[in-house]
Order: structure tokens, then sequence, then C-alpha cells
């Protein structure tokens, strides 16, 4: 199975979050765990002003509304 573009960004988000030292972050916790969110919100943010495929900045704002406070 193919993942969905979503499950590529929290993929690669919780990578960027593993080499920024934080080794505990999941692809579940990333969007639950108070500082996992706001690393993975600077990261979406900087992905979606790099992106003009419509689709992409969907899933991106999809997942800025998840984790938004």
């Amino acid at each position: 199975m193919n993942p969905t573009m979503r499950d590529q960004l929290i993929a690669s988000g919780v990578r960027s979050l593993k080499e920024f030292g934080y080794e505990n972050c999941t692809a579940e916790n990333i969007l639950t765990d108070e500082i996992y969110k706001q690393f993975f919100k600077a990261l979406l943010v900087e992905a979606k002003s790099s992106t003009h495929i419509a689709s992409v900045v969907a899933v991106i704002n999809g997942l800025l509304g998840e984790v938004a406070p």
C-alpha cells in the first residue's frame, strides 16, 4: 500500500524531529505531544511556503489544523 501524502509528511516530520534529538517522537505522538506539535507546525509552515501544488497545500493545511492549539 502506498503511503498517503499525509503519512509522508508525518514520517518526514518524525525523521526531522529525531534528527533534532527528539528520539521518542513517533507518527502517533507528533500530533499529540505539545513540544512535538510545535516543531511539526514550524516544519509544515516551511513546507507550505515551498510548494504551490494545491493538493499538497490542502494536506498541509489539514495537518496544521490538527496541530493548532
